[in-house]
């Protein structure tokens, strides 16, 4: 700061003699000026730092407002014992004539009346600054109903039944200043005549009105489900429901990142289902059907207008919201016809393994059942008004809900060119993971150990003692006798590895048609992960589920259920949107949980749907704010450093390197410890695949300006162990290395990699070739 001062001075003094007669105190009130401006733009940036420090702590680390405002009073206590401890030593060190004392005890009583967190050191002013600087949504509410209390004294109708609700385009307006979702936008990938890698590519994408009107088209996936956070929300009784949404046009691999899901609505569940989740959804169905009009949406982005044209591709949820929202019956359990794709009975479950099979429902048929519903309605309306006596209309012999499997008229039949009857696709997540997996492995581990085969301490120890590798947070919990009669206590991700598992916990134990059978499911599954498909694939997977299905239904008479049957339609789904990962609840879940941990740190129990909407609202905010020009890669990609800067020449594995590697002008390498690659971790000891039936262990990655280099040692595959379904592999005796650049291989995801009885196996989670044909055989 003097010295930019000192050089005005300077500049001005060396002037013509004509502007020599400028003053002493002209030239002072220069400085002075200067000074002020370079003081005035350090306090802005302090205050701008503190603010973005403190909704970082508060927004991304998950804090209390309680512990912001005792940071911002013990930093500002040490802030003060700082200065006492500088102006102690400024004192000691002056002469008395460069720098009067009496000037220094002054400038630190200045700052001793100073905060570092000056201006954003309350909420209300933390909040008006975010207001101010950053593009903050502010959550609208929904009032249901009211309800009378009194307060001081006096009678005050207040909110009882609400919700909230954000500006749906205001939202993705924000959204699209991004610059990695621009380019996304910008450059989408054409779909490949080979294969369907997105969401995309499938048929209810390239085959829609408006993005055949309009190509690149925004298309829009919704998600509803329940949240209960648990414990923390016992004592008062309360679940909530959230309505979230992603751009479909985002890259799989960067809508992996729960930056890519937004919310725009949240109440509690009974609310929600007071208006049929229409008034929550009214202002999304509004701004979709703006976005699929001829007119479309104009946008100001990069202070340029710029008109977006797009529409609502599907909803992903479990089966019951989606059913509530879809006017469905949200329990299979309980409906004549339980699914909301084709008009099965229950009775017909068992013995139907083919779409081609059952009735598909569709829209008309669909508006026919809805009509029939509202005059059965209207007619038990009449009834009660003449007094007759009424029966509950579920139990009225021939009624329209119990006949159809229709409940009521979903508010999403106000969004243009939506079908219910088939854009709200089945679930992956919930039917495998939490239904038929989940079964498959209960009933199979029951039969190895109802004979006393095997005993339940057998399949806990093996559970206990396994080496679960990199996959030690999927560790199953421990099984008890009577879970093998009710239900698997168990998360998703522990049954995901549970499933891969039991055929070498049961092996040796078990019947051998049943195990096939479970390998049979694990085959199907392996298909239904997979994030790349052909057309074949569907073909395949509807003869699998098929076989499947028929075999199973006569090993386990009476235990088929309403899941099993919701199979039949994945082949067509797959069809129709792609890989069926792209319509899993699997992220949707993680944002859940996101906010289940929030919860539990707010315990908020006085309007937890605005104290979750807020802070989501303030986060989104700091995000954009933060990272505007790489909103989603930033957090798709993450590197964990070993170490820096080392010379090319120096690295035992260059070969490799520059056989894979585009290298130009870097020298030198980086060498990473752990690479967090679009949805997966990647280290040393990581198991990839290298082509079909090959495979290699990760042996060090490093980092070449912007490439991604894997050395990996080769492994030998020994055979496909069927009744394992796995891999049985060997590391050779002279070890062969090589090198895979994953740049541009967004799906390279480590595999999982067992030993068992001393021999190494390889499972496949993503498999788009099972060894079906060793099963027929």
């Amino acid at each position: 700061m003097d010295g930019e001062i000192a050089g005005r001075s300077d500049s001005i003094f060396d002037e013509d003699s004509d502007q020599n007669n400028i003053s002493d105190e002209d030239v002072e009130i220069e400085a002075a000026c200067v000074e002020g401006r370079i003081s005035t733009s350090v306090a802005l940036a302090i205050q701008r730092n503190a603010a973005e420090f403190l909704a970082f702590v508060k927004d991304i680390c998950k804090t209390t407002e309680t512990t912001i405002e005792k940071i911002v009073s013990g930093v500002d206590n040490l802030f003060k014992l700082y200065n006492d401890f500088m102006k102690a030593r400024l004192l000691e060190l002056s002469d008395g004539e460069s720098v009067l004392k009496s000037d220094i005890e002054s400038l630190f009583s200045i700052l001793d009346q100073q905060s570092l967190f000056e201006g954003v050191q309350t909420y209300y002013r933390r909040e008006k600054y975010k207001k101010a600087n950053w593009n903050v949504l502010i959550p609208k509410k929904i009032v249901l109903e009211w309800k009378r209390i009194i307060l001081h004294g006096r009678v005050r109708e207040v909110p009882d039944k609400f919700g909230y609700y954000i500006d749906f385009l205001s939202q993705l307006e924000a959204l699209l200043q991004c610059d990695d979702i621009l380019e996304c936008l910008d450059n989408q990938q054409k779909m490949s005549a080979s294969h369907l890698d997105s969401i995309l590519d499938g048929q209810c994408y390239q085959t829609h009105e408006i993005s055949l009107k309009f190509p690149g088209a925004l298309a829009f996936v919704f998600y509803v489900d329940d949240v209960n956070p648990g414990d923390t929300l016992t004592s008062y009784g309360i679940s909530f429901r959230n309505y979230l949404w992603t751009l479909a046009n985002i890259p799989p691999e960067l809508r992996s990142s729960l930056r890519a899901i937004n919310m725009f609505a949240i109440a509690k569940t009974d609310v929600a289902k007071m208006c049929n989740n229409k008034a929550f959804l009214r202002n999304f169905i509004s701004a979709i059907n703006r976005l699929s009009s001829d007119e479309g949406v104009t946008f100001m982005i990069k202070n340029k207008p710029r008109v977006f044209h797009g529409f609502c591709l599907c909803g992903v949820g479990d089966y019951p919201a989606l059913g509530n929202i879809g006017g469905f019956k949200e329990s299979s359990s309980k409906a004549n016809r339980p699914c909301r794709q084709c008009m099965i009975l229950n009775a017909e479950l068992c013995w139907k393994y083919d779409e081609s099979e059952v009735l598909l429902r569709n829209k008309d048929m669909h508006e026919t059942h809805l009509k029939a519903l509202e005059n059965a309605s209207s007619q038990d309306l009449e009834e009660e008004e003449d007094d007759s006596p009424a029966t509950p209309s579920d139990e009225v012999p021939g009624n329209p809900s119990t006949a159809y499997g229709v409940n009521s008229r979903s508010p999403l039949l106000e969004l243009d060119y939506f079908d219910v009857t088939v854009s709200l696709p089945q679930d992956i997540m919930h039917l495998f993971l939490e239904g038929i997996l989940s079964t498959g492995c209960r009933l199979i581990l029951h039969d190895a150990v109802k004979e006393k085969k095997l005993s339940i301490t057998s399949v806990n120890n093996f559970l206990d003692n396994h080496d679960y590798g990199s996959f030690k947070s999927d560790k199953p919990s421990k099984i008890k006798s009577e879970h093998l009669n009710t239900g698997l206590k168990q998360s998703s991700s522990q049954i995901l590895m549970l499933s891969f598992l039991v055929p070498f916990i049961v092996k040796g134990h078990c019947d051998k048609a049943k195990m096939n059978n479970f390998v049979l499911l694990l085959m199907v599954f392996g298909i239904c992960l997979s994030r790349q498909v052909t057309l074949d694939h569907a073909v395949l997977l509807r003869k699998m589920i098929r076989h499947y299905l028929s075999e199973f239904n006569s090993l386990y008479p009476g235990k088929f259920v309403s899941k099993h049957h919701f199979l039949i339609h994945l082949p067509s789904q797959l069809l129709s949107f792609g890989p069926l990962p792209e319509t899993w609840a699997m992220r949707f879940e993680s944002y859940h949980a996101q906010l289940s941990r929030l919860h539990s740190i707010l315990h908020s129990a006085k309007n937890i749907t605005f104290s979750l909407m807020s802070r989501v609202c303030s986060k989104q905010a700091l995000l954009l704010h933060l990272h505007g020009s790489n909103f989603l890669t930033s957090s798709a990609l993450e590197k964990k450093v070993l170490h820096e800067n080392i010379a090319l020449a120096d690295v035992p594995f260059k070969d490799c390197i520059l056989s894979s590697a585009r290298i130009l002008s870097e020298k030198s390498v980086c060498e990473l410890s752990g690479l967090q690659w679009y949805g997966s971790y990647l280290e040393a000891g990581s198991v990839i695949k290298i082509q079909e039936d090959s495979f290699g262990a990760v042996t060090n990655i490093y980092c070449i300006g912007e490439e991604y280099v894997l050395i990996y040692r080769k492994l030998e595959t020994v055979c496909f162990c069927l009744e394992l379904n796995a891999f049985e592999v060997i590391c050779p005796r002279i070890s062969s290395f090589s090198s895979v650049n994953i740049t541009k291989k967004y799906n390279v995801v480590p595999e999982m990699h067992f030993t068992y009885h001393g021999s190494e196996y390889i499972i496949q989670r993503q498999n788009s070739s099972p060894k079906y044909n060793l099963l027929k055989d």
